[in-house]
């Protein structure tokens, strides 16, 4: 997958780079969408690799899933697709964000994530990201990123 975007605002910026690193696999679909795509989604279970003819429902249940395939769930494919083998940190990494610990070494008590220092560590959040200091000062907005992420990230 290449990522060629115009990003306004860090915040845009940010908030496109959370919906990587917070990708959830299992749910591309929207929730509101999934009462009308199930008579498509229990069709296809039910015919698997065999030739039927789909009742006015079904149709109307694949021309929903045709509309919202296009609109939103391809994007999400392929970022699931793109990230599927790569590591938090090269994400991280790749966005150009400051390293977030995710190594929890203990709970406390009170169920708190414990770093190996002792500390507390802070809940894990699209407000956890921030542009590395490094590329702080040559990441102006807009922002033009153009990148190819996937097996072959940039080093």
């Amino acid at each position: 997958m290449r990522i060629k975007k115009l990003f306004q605002t860090e915040k845009e910026y940010l908030d496109y780079a959370w919906t990587f690193i917070n990708f959830d696999k299992n749910k591309i679909w929207r929730e509101e969408d999934l009462p009308k795509l199930k008579p498509f989604f229990d069709f296809t279970k039910k015919h698997c690799g065999d030739s039927y003819e789909l009742s006015a429902e079904e149709r109307e249940s694949f021309e929903y899933y045709t509309k919202c395939k296009k609109e939103y769930a391809d994007e999400l494919f392929e970022i699931r697709d793109s990230i599927s083998n790569v590591r938090m940190d090269e994400l991280t990494e790749f966005f150009l964000l400051e390293y977030i610990n995710m190594d929890c070494y203990d709970v406390d008590e009170d169920g708190n994530e414990i770093d190996e220092d002792g500390n507390i560590m802070p809940p894990f959040s699209r407000e956890s990201l921030k542009i590395s200091e490094d590329w702080k000062d040559e990441m102006t907005f807009p922002l033009w990123f153009s990148l190819p992420l996937g097996t072959s990230l940039p080093r």
